[in-house]
């Protein structure tokens, strides 16, 4: 069957990075185009909404190296999805059971200081989203993503078709995906999140290899699995981010595992290679041989 891709701008996402804008956020400049910049350079130069600053600050962590707003800036686009768009109702209960079923973060970055602070989420965003600079700038996002969709038209095309071809034989249960771009978040910071037979990429620029990663985990997940005593017999990979193997517990050595497949899945698809993913899983396991990858 083949997955359904659109591409879209969500005003509540546009908001969490205006939000992170505010305070400084660094990593939306990263390979950005000068008009992207500007409304970089416009919000941090705003004077107001002041009473917000506080809580988008406390999203920079200390738990990643190489992108200090992880989770939490991920984990206030999950929020989204559990945040009624009209009454701004937040089902706290079921966000906090659905992080808690996340295996890619630790219990230290779940801990009640995470839960006390989105707790003031959707106050914090429905502040900037009635805000007129806001309004203001989430209208030129949504333009520029409009061209965007309009740029990658034929690209998109080749997506569906890769992604499809995937999804032979192994059931994601993925048939759409929409593809929220989001012009002033991070270029390399890639997050997802399924409802039903939906997929969620969120994107800071339209990158396929991005989204083929995104779509990678869904596959590669059930397979590491099967693999699991293999995988937890081996050392540590030299060349993952550290962050990832988590707490350094089970779940850390297969997340950081996990990760590592999808990146040389990703990488042989979008040059056009045919992949296996259990030979592929197979082959690093021999590779590694109880050493040092």
């Amino acid at each position: 069957m083949k997955i359904n891709i659109q591409i879209s701008s969500n005003t509540m996402i546009n908001a969490i990075y205006f939000g992170l804008a505010l305070t400084g956020y660094e990593y939306g400049y990263i390979n950005k185009p000068d008009n992207v910049a500007d409304m970089l350079k416009q919000t941090e130069s705003y004077a107001g909404l002041n009473d917000v600053k506080e809580f988008f600050t406390a999203a920079r962590q200390n738990t990643c190296e190489v992108y200090p707003f992880w989770p939490r800036a991920a984990l206030m686009e999950t929020a989204t999805f559990f945040i009624n768009n009209i009454t701004s109702e937040f089902d706290f209960s079921k966000y906090k059971n659905y992080v808690y079923s996340l295996q890619n973060i630790t219990p230290a970055e779940r801990n009640d200081s995470l839960f006390n602070w989105i707790a003031t989420f959707p106050q914090a965003l429905d502040k900037i989203q009635n805000d007129s600079m806001f309004h203001n700038m989430n209208n030129k996002m949504y333009e520029t993503v409009c061209q965007i969709s309009h740029d990658i038209s034929i690209q998109m095309t080749t997506l569906a078709d890769k992604l499809s071809k995937l999804s032979q034989g192994i059931n994601t249960g993925v048939t759409k995906m929409t593809v929220i771009i989001c012009p002033i978040k991070c270029i390399y910071s890639a997050d997802y999140f399924l409802r039903d037979n939906e997929m969620f990429v969120i994107l800071g620029n339209f990158l396929p290899h991005s989204v083929v990663h995104e779509y990678m985990h869904l596959v590669v997940h059930p397979k590491i699995a099967q693999h699991k005593e293999d995988i937890l017999s081996h050392s540590r990979m030299a060349d993952i981010d550290q962050s990832y193997y988590l707490d350094g517990n089970e779940a850390g050595e297969l997340n950081a595992f996990e990760e590592h497949i999808v990146r040389l899945l990703s990488n042989a698809i979008s040059e056009n290679t045919n992949i296996c993913v259990d030979t592929t899983i197979t082959s690093e396991l021999e590779k590694f041989n109880g050493g040092i990858a």
